[in-house]
């Protein structure tokens, strides 16, 4: 089902993969073991397509994945892959049943609750549906991981350390679960455990230094040989109980023979089976992916709704006064000859104010593109998370788009605010000087000129595009400013997505 061929990977000048060349049935278990840095995890995730190889080809089903476009690598990791990380990699704002449920939803399929408890039971998690994933142990969340994969019926499993930090109870469960997988489905998995590895695989790759050092697979009948005795009451010495383990992996390592390197695992050159179906989150699986992004960074929160707010009011403000303010000065006669508006002076009277704005408003445009870059930069994780499940770029700009919708909401609640404190600091103002009563007259007297002189049409059709304006402006400022650092982020693969350091 899957065929590699002369594959290399350089890192940093660094061959991590050095041709390597196997081919893997449709299904079975496969260990890939090897020593911290021989490359086993770097090979897992070229054949996820998280990241692109140097050279060699990775085919499957007679495709070669490395020639995917865009919309073939999403399809690829949706529907074939399973990947169960080291790391877990769940959505930390979703809860045990959401993290699954959005898999399904990504398939275009109906969630099937039904079928999610199902695949919750058979890792023993039921019961768990609504914990986050901050309150699941380590072992927890492994089996949450293996369950989201589960639940994609995926042709072939990929999981990287799935033990790496639990128990060995825990671990035994977890080899177990995928032992039974591996009856219907390919399951690899990269492992350190070299026990486990000889308990359970059907087949092990061994890797160091980048190559492949021995690849074995499992005999059909097992060879009956006494493995090493352990006595009860001998106290042993470190090296004598490193003899030991070495003589109980020989042991097992005889149930084993070298795979043939001609040896045909009915590998078809066919076309892929995947079908190539456009993902679809919804709207609330969007939602709910940033739903405590403000809450968790308050100060960002608040930077973002005072800058957009500050640059929406004044924009709002300046075209209305600078338009309803040349009428009334026209119609009250403060401006009565034509030649006087000809004048060099009242123009710079009418634009400078004006050109101020214009600076404000660029200055609070630059502020919130720094903002929203850094929400983007704190969601990296999550933007790799589902790449790397198969999530279209549409899906996650869906997500953002939402976001901006929110961030528009709360910064054009906010604006009545910033408003109410510029006329209370007026007023204060005033009565400090006192002039309190004049600019109290002052402003029955504007509202009857302007009565007498605009229409009242006009002057709602003017409150309208007042909100209008106060609402379209955070919303194109954040969409802007979102899109420009979102195209930037998905040109990544997956793995460098998610590896990349959020900014404080």
């Amino acid at each position: 089902m899957l065929k590699i061929n002369n594959l290399f990977k350089k890192i940093q000048n660094t061959e991590v993969i050095e041709n390597v060349s196997f081919q893997l049935p449709q299904k079975g278990l496969v260990f890939i073991t090897g020593k911290s840095g021989s490359g086993k995890s770097t090979l897992l995730n070229l054949m996820g397509a998280l990241d692109k190889p140097t050279k060699g080809n990775i085919t499957v089903l007679g495709r070669n994945i490395n020639e995917f476009v865009s919309f073939e690598l999403d399809s690829y990791r949706n529907y074939f892959l399973g990947f169960v990380f080291q790391e877990y990699n769940l959505l930390d704002n979703l809860t045990v049943f959401e993290n699954i449920q959005m898999v399904c939803e990504l398939q275009s399929k109906s969630v099937d609750n039904w079928g999610i408890q199902q695949i919750l039971k058979q890792v023993e998690l039921d019961g768990l549906e609504t914990h986050y994933p901050n309150q699941l142990s380590g072992g927890q969340k492994q089996r949450v991981s293996i369950a989201r994969a589960l639940i994609k019926n995926p042709k072939m499993i990929l999981a990287d350390e799935p033990t790496g930090n639990l128990d060995e109870k825990t671990g035994k469960k977890i080899f177990e679960c995928l032992k039974q997988i591996s009856k219907d489905t390919l399951v690899v998995v990269v492992s350190h455990n070299t026990q486990s590895a000889y308990k359970y695989a059907d087949r092990i790759i061994e890797f160091a230094d980048g190559k492949i050092a021995k690849d074995l697979t499992k005999k059909a009948n097992k060879t009956s040989t006494d493995k090493p005795q352990i006595l009860q009451n001998k106290t042993y010495t470190q090296e004598e109980v490193f003899n030991l383990l070495k003589q109980k992996n020989n042991v097992m390592e005889l149930d084993f023979t070298p795979t043939l390197a001609n040896e045909n695992y009915n590998y078809q050159h066919q076309a892929m089976h995947f079908p190539l179906v456009q993902t679809h989150l919804s709207k609330q699986t969007a939602l709910l992916v940033t739903r405590n992004i403000l809450k968790n960074n308050k100060k960002l929160a608040f930077k973002i709704i005072s800058t957009s707010s500050n640059g929406a009011l004044f924009l709002t403000l300046s075209f209305l006064m600078f338009f309803n303010m040349f009428l009334w000065f026209c119609n009250l006669g403060y401006v009565t000859p034509q030649s006087q508006i000809k004048n060099k002076t009242f123009w710079w009277w009418l634009l400078a104010p004006l050109l101020f704005h214009i600076y404000f408003l660029g200055i609070s445009f630059y502020q919130i593109i720094i903002h929203m870059r850094n929400i983007i930069t704190l969601k990296n994780k999550d933007i790799g998370i589902l790449k790397s499940l198969g999530a279209s770029d549409q899906d996650i700009r869906k997500i953002f788009h939402h976001l901006n919708i929110k961030l528009t909401i709360i910064q054009f609640l906010g604006i009545p605010l910033f408003f109410f404190i510029f006329v209370l600091l007026m007023v204060i103002s005033a009565s400090l000087q006192g002039t309190l009563d004049s600019f109290l007259t002052f402003l029955p007297k504007l509202c009857s000129s302007l009565k007498a002189i605009v229409p009242l049409y006009l002057f709602l059709a003017n409150i309208v595009l007042f909100f209008v304006l106060v609402f379209a402006y955070p919303f194109l400022l954040n969409h802007v400013s979102t899109k420009n650092q979102l195209k930037k982020v998905l040109k990544k693969n997956p793995l460098t997505i998610i590896l990349s350091v959020p900014k404080s």
